[in-house]
């Protein structure tokens, strides 16, 4: 999927998200085990939300599973540590 996105869909690559749906995040390394279940509790208590899967470097087929529960994904090229200030 390209990040490259229209002004047709607010310049989001999957789309609009309107007024009644959320844009979930959900941040995941290496977890193909357990993030089609994350994704399916997301879907049952939110089934209008975006669920968008931010795959951190992942060496497992965290991506391919997260996309076949229905996510969209964004994956990033290696594992990025996130810091506090």
């Amino acid at each position: 999927m390209s990040l490259l996105a229209s002004s047709a869909n607010c310049g989001l690559p999957w789309g609009p998200v309107g007024p009644r749906h959320a844009l979930i995040a959900i941040p995941a390394w290496n977890e193909q085990g357990s993030i089609a279940d994350v994704i399916a509790k997301v879907q049952e208590h939110l089934p209008t939300a975006v669920i968008l899967v931010v795959n951190d470097g992942s060496t497992d087929n965290t991506a391919q599973v997260s996309e076949r529960a229905g996510a969209k994904v964004v994956s990033l090229p290696s594992f990025f540590i996130w810091l506090p200030c």
